[in-house]
């Protein structure tokens, strides 16, 4: 009995306060003299760790608003200010949170329109213009190139339709302003090309070498379109005759035709030098119109269609005259010999 009480005793010895004036054991609210606080983080900080946990680079990022060039916001320029759109095929204006995940060609097409009509309301109308202007240009050409055989081969045309159509979309898209977008810290070429005004003629403080810059990325992507698009739409076109050839014995199969490879260089040359230039020098005319236009919004838009109606045709006497200054039509070898 008596050990069992000494027991006890000792358990309820009192406690040590000696590890507190060590600080190791903390007996009130206010730290102690001479010892670091705890760190008690408020909730923004944790929220900021739980944002660094999503993004294990700790990427950042800081958005960039370029000054806007004239006019009350109405015209090519956008309403925003016009953000750099030297990136390509790149969304914009979004941010990197709002981009869709993965790799969605028509999700990152729809994110680039939605973002280039946030910083110009009128790109939707300038796309659409340019596509019927083309389209209206391919088929009338084709009618009165083909006659009674317009509907017999319209394959043909709507091969050739879709390929300059494409081109077309890449041409204005490209070009096109993006508004203010978060830009990261990149470096090299990289930060270079991000840097890099959307046009030769887009509003904000850019130097004379970024505007080369730009000419010169821009031709180097509108080559490389041109390369890709002037073969596959020459090989279509090839395939098409040697099948309604062999199919149709009344098809008047054409006696010269373009080769595939020599073609897409052709292409290449053209959308690169000609193309590139041409498209730049409307979106900078098409910024003059909507500045002098003001408020007069179908004023604007009238002039938008004048130069982009003559530019379409420009486009075309050009392309006619690069094709025969290269030569390019060949004889063709028909195929009902060969069966």
């Amino acid at each position: 009995m008596l050990r069992m009480e000494a027991i006890q005793i000792k358990c309820r010895k009192p406690m040590d306060t000696t590890g507190a004036r060590r600080g190791r054991i903390r007996t009130g609210a206010q730290p102690l003299e001479g010892r670091r606080p705890g760190r008690n983080f408020p909730r923004e900080k944790r929220k900021n760790v739980g944002q660094r946990r999503s993004n294990p680079w700790n990427i950042r990022t800081r958005a960039v608003e370029l000054p806007s060039g004239g006019g009350d916001g109405k015209g090519g320029d956008g309403k925003g200010g016009a953000g750099g759109g030297g990136g390509g095929w790149d969304a914009g204006g979004e941010g990197s949170e709002n981009r869709p995940s993965g790799f969605n060609p028509l999700a990152l097409f729809l994110a680039g329109v939605k973002a280039r009509t946030a910083a110009d309301p009128n790109f939707p109308f300038k796309i659409c213009l340019e596509l019927l202007n083309d389209a209206t240009i391919i088929l009338t050409v084709n009618f009165l190139a083909r006659g009674e055989r317009f509907f017999k081969e319209i394959q043909f045309v709507l091969c050739q339709a879709a390929v300059s159509l494409l081109n077309d979309t890449a041409l204005v898209y490209l070009l096109a302003p993006t508004g203010a977008k978060a830009v990261s810290q990149a470096t090299g070429l990289r930060g270079y090309i991000a840097s890099l005004p959307a046009n030769l003629f887009q509003a904000g403080r850019y130097s004379i070498a970024q505007r080369i810059g730009c000419v010169l990325y821009k031709g180097c992507i509108y080559s490389c379109i041109g390369f890709v698009m002037g073969l596959l739409g020459t090989q279509i076109v090839h395939t098409l005759t040697d099948v309604q050839e062999r199919m149709d014995p009344a098809f008047e199969a054409p006696t010269e035709m373009q080769p595939v490879l020599k073609s897409g260089f052709a292409w290449m040359g053209f959308m690169g030098l000609n193309s590139n230039l041409r498209y730049q020098t409307v979106n900078g005319l098409e910024r003059v119109v909507y500045a002098v236009a003001g408020d007069k919004v179908g004023l604007a838009r009238a002039g938008s269609l004048l130069v982009r109606l003559s530019n379409n045709f420009l486009g075309s006497m050009t392309w006619i005259w690069w094709s025969s200054f290269l030569k390019l039509n060949e004889p063709r070898q028909s195929k009902r010999q060969s069966k």
